[in-house]
């Protein structure tokens, strides 16, 4: 238990912070832009499956509300509109279902469904987190990739190993994997991921005085195979600062023993308290 490192080791349905991902995909490839619109009744039909929102319905939204507002019906719209072939494109660019090649030992590779054997209702449920395992590491990396102009990189922990006098033994030179979406397309979800904490889902993660992106999820906990109604596992991924952003985190809360133990309550303040010590760190103004 003590050798057993959660970030790269355990993979978990991670829910709405996955929408980042969808989100950068579906603007990338053209099926939408941040004003198109979208009506949400709370609920959406896909090959006779009913497929909820996680509230109350939210009416006609944009797709950026729809982001903020972590609109499920959105993003199953957003998946069924690119299809299998162009969705799973993205997603393979983006690293999924293969280890991230971290020096470190353990790490799971995910689990995505091999694409001949999706269906559009898996399909609609991946595009908003569901049906789909990542690790932490897997989707920082690339949700990384969605705000850094749209470089994958290569994760790593050691930067250089030094001999007792000092001498450079060994140096890690920062490496880009891929390009899964364009320097544009990055810009475009910098914006959309600042007004979610501005506006929306992530405004218990914000820092007064810097300007702070990013995004929580809500995921199911599964106990022997079916799904427990009454906790969650919480989280949120944020980044700054969105001129330029310097640092990102990743905050899981499995099973919180609150009343509410969505990621906006849980993961998002202490998402927030990590920014904000980190901004002052690094002496950004």
């Amino acid at each position: 238990a003590q050798w057993r490192n959660r970030c790269v080791s355990d993979a978990y349905e991670p829910g709405s912070t996955f929408k980042i991902l969808t989100a950068s995909a579906a603007l990338d490839s053209g099926v939408t832009t941040p004003e198109d619109r979208f009506y949400c009744s709370a609920k959406i039909t896909v090959d006779g499956d009913t497929i909820r929102c996680w509230g109350r319905a939210h009416g006609p939204e944009s797709m950026a509300e729809g982001l903020q507002n972590s609109c499920n019906p959105v993003f199953v719209e957003l998946a069924l509109r690119m299809g299998t072939d162009t969705f799973y494109r993205y997603l393979t660019s983006f690293g999924l279902g293969k280890s991230t090649g971290l020096d470190l030992p353990g790490e799971s590779e995910g689990i995505l469904i091999g694409s001949r054997y999706v269906k559009n209702v898996d399909l609609a449920r991946i595009g908003f987190g569901q049906s789909v395992a990542v690790t932490p590491l897997q989707l920082m990396m690339a949700a990384n990739a969605c705000i850094n102009g749209g470089k994958l990189m290569k994760p790593y922990l050691v930067s250089e190993i030094q001999s007792a006098e000092g001498e450079v033994l060994q140096r890690t030179t920062p490496m880009v994997r891929a390009t899964p979406i364009r320097a544009e397309t990055s810009d475009t979800m910098r914006e959309l991921l600042e007004a979610v904490v501005k506006q929306g889902g992530g405004k218990n993660a914000a820092v007064p005085g810097y300007r702070i992106g990013g995004k929580t999820g809500t995921a199911q906990v599964y106990k022997e195979g079916k799904i427990v109604r009454n906790v969650h596992i919480g989280s949120f991924y944020g980044f700054a600062p969105v001129e330029d952003p310097q640092f990102s985190v990743m905050v899981v809360v499995k099973e919180a023993q609150t009343p509410v133990d969505y990621g906006s309550t849980t993961a998002a303040p202490f998402a927030g308290q990590i920014m904000a010590s980190v901004l002052q760190y690094l002496e950004v103004p």
